[in-house]
């Protein structure tokens, strides 16, 4: 081969690479981005296990006697916003995970509403509808229970209105 025509396929060669190489980049570029999460969403999990804690906890609100727990009972003296907020505390200034609960009696049809962190919730529920990583996530949950109260169990609904913000 002469050098001219060695000349001219390294020529080709660097044009064909030139062409490919871009090609390859964007290709690995585009398969990482949708392969790899780039953000873990955790909101869906935080706010079940804030439910879980809410109805489940022994410090919560359910009924709880003789280190006995009762759950889907709820007993009236314990459905207080005071022993909810001392119940799940988060001590740092910034916002953070807050619910709203209400609890419809099956028999009257009385309700009665109590917040986790009030003050957060009004905050962050209005924002709850915006749909993007930075508003904060909504979930809400029905629950079928008993009310504990005079020594009876009385059938009930309880709604609890999670809001968990996305960091």
């Amino acid at each position: 081969m002469n050098k001219k025509a060695l000349s001219e396929n390294v020529a080709i060669w660097l044009i064909r690479l030139a062409i490919f190489l871009p090609i390859l980049v964007v290709t690995v570029i585009f398969l990482t981005r949708f392969i790899v999460a780039i953000y873990v969403q955790t909101a869906d999990a935080q706010a079940n296990v804030y439910i879980n804690k809410i109805l489940y906890d022994k410090d919560g609100i359910i009924r709880f006697e003789n280190d006995r727990a009762y759950p889907g009972a709820i007993e009236m003296d314990r459905f207080s916003e005071y022993r909810l907020n001392n119940t799940m505390r988060f001590d740092k200034g910034e916002e953070g995970p807050c619910a709203k609960l209400v609890l419809k009696n099956k028999e009257t049809g009385k309700e009665e509403t109590i917040f986790w962190h009030k003050k957060w919730y009004e905050r962050l529920k209005p924002r709850a509808s915006f749909r993007g990583i930075g508003s904060p996530y909504e979930r809400e949950a029905n629950v079928l229970v008993s009310i504990y109260e005079d020594g009876r169990y009385v059938p009930a609904l309880l709604t609890i209105d999670m809001v968990v913000p996305r960091k």
